[in-house]
């Protein structure tokens, strides 16, 4: 019996053959589960970082008597206050918008 045939036949190393074989893929499933996760948190923070850009041009466009205060009042808020701030000056452009019978493209051109 050659040196080979007997290594195959063995439990033994069978076992630890199938063993190394599962931490393999096992490692390698983590690794790509830490790209994946590194990637959903760059794509996360992208977005949060176009929310609060989108908010905070909207507060600026709403205007104030004091534009330059209320510029420096923005970057104190936190992203969800200025979600917030920027709905509810859209729902009240909304309802303006309903009042006056103008339409959007009224409002555009303008």
């Amino acid at each position: 019996m050659s040196a080979t045939t007997s290594f195959a036949a063995d439990p033994d190393s069978q076992t630890i053959k199938a063993r190394d074989s599962f931490e393999l893929i096992r490692r390698l499933g983590d690794v790509v589960l830490r790209k994946q996760t590194v990637k959903r948190n760059e794509a996360t923070a992208q977005i949060d970082k176009e929310n609060l850009a989108t908010a905070e041009a909207t507060l600026i466009a709403a205007g104030t008597d004091d534009d330059a205060g209320a510029t420096s009042n923005l970057t104190h808020l936190s992203l969800e206050d200025l979600l917030q701030r920027a709905e509810a000056l859209t729902v009240a452009d909304a309802d303006l918008v309903k009042e006056t019978s103008i339409s959007y493209e009224d409002l555009v051109d303008n």
